[in-house]
């Protein structure tokens, strides 16, 4: 083979390299400009006042609620006996079948 030959694959490489890089770079400053637009519409709403929507209120007790259950959970404390109208609807767990026994 020629010696030509290795010099303009080489070339052709670094062109492509070039290229690759070329379009990181542009790609890294679109990202940080879509960064920089998300910071400041961000910082746009917050000068509004929070909306206190009545379902923004129920949407709040719910996560509370969830929160203390997940606290109880954790605790070791059977929700079924703080809560008795849970054990009725929506805390249905699976009876252990034995050796023994059937399963009904």
């Amino acid at each position: 083979m020629e010696p030509n030959i290795y010099l303009e694959m080489g070339l052709v490489g670094l062109a492509g390299i070039g290229v690759i890089t070329a379009g990181a770079l542009r790609g890294w400053r679109g990202w940080l400009e879509l960064k920089r637009l998300e910071i400041q519409a961000r910082s746009a709403d917050n000068d509004l006042p929070p909306p206190s929507t009545m379902s923004s209120r129920i949407e709040l007790a719910d996560l509370k609620e969830r929160i203390r259950k997940l606290e109880a959970i954790a605790a070791g404390v059977d929700i079924r006996l703080v809560i008795p109208a849970l054990s009725r609807t929506c805390l249905h767990f699976p009876k252990k079948v034995g050796p023994g026994s059937r399963p009904g």
